[in-house]
């Protein structure tokens, strides 16, 4: 008799314990055992933007201006590096539009060349085109088209210490569409260098040369 009445306790447990994991599923709790941790989600690493202040200085920007004399033309030479071949002063992402047209910098490049490297993003703006259809009833239909906003313009201009130009290009505009460009400067001193433009996000480095480079 004893016996059953154990048996019958440990099947009124069992029960309890079923109907307990039961009615916990059901309602979806979210509860953890108290020897679990929650571990945090790795943080994205971004890259920082870099300033060489030994060699650089943030500058004004020129005022904007419709003359635009031609700049001399650029030639690239042959470089025979005996140490790394540049050192990096500046490395930033810069938007420009509304609120933020330009940005500058004023460069002491003590070892020749001076090599500003862009790479642009511009907007991109989509649109819905009607058009009338060539096939059957030439009845008109629609499609969706993603392109480059006329308003994206960028425009990279080095001036030497005087305010001449002596370097200068860009995206659209007076200028072509290829996204990533190079500017060269092969003589040391002291440079603005300046860029504006619009709808435009624009991904900058400048490098100079280091003690025992040479160029030919």
């Amino acid at each position: 008799m004893k016996s059953l009445h154990m048996l019958l306790a440990l099947l009124v447990c069992a029960a309890l314990l079923v109907a307990g994991c039961t009615t916990a599923a059901e309602g979806g709790s979210q509860e953890k055992p108290f020897w679990t941790k929650d571990t945090p989600a790795p943080t994205p690493n971004t890259p920082t933007p870099t300033v060489d202040s030994e060699y650089v200085s943030p500058a004004t920007p020129y005022p904007a201006t419709t003359d635009r004399p031609s700049p001399p033309a650029q030639q690239h030479p042959a470089v025979t590096p005996t140490t790394p071949a540049h050192l990096e002063v500046i490395h930033e992402k810069v938007v420009l539009g509304y609120g933020h047209p330009a940005a500058a910098w004023e460069i002491n490049v003590t070892q020749a060349p001076l090599v500003v490297e862009f790479s642009v993003q511009p907007k991109m703006v989509t649109r819905t085109v009607v058009y009338e259809s060539s096939y059957g009833s030439h009845k008109e239909e629609t499609k969706t088209v993603t392109t480059i906003s006329d308003r994206s313009r960028l425009e990279v201009t080095v001036r030497d210490g005087d305010g001449n130009i002596v370097a200068q290009d860009g995206f659209a505009g007076l200028y072509s569409v290829d996204e990533s460009k190079k500017i060269f400067v092969m003589s040391p001193g002291k440079y603005h260098l300046d860029i504006r433009g619009t709808d435009v996000t624009v991904d900058l480095s400048a490098m100079i040369g280091q003690t025992g480079q040479t160029t030919e």
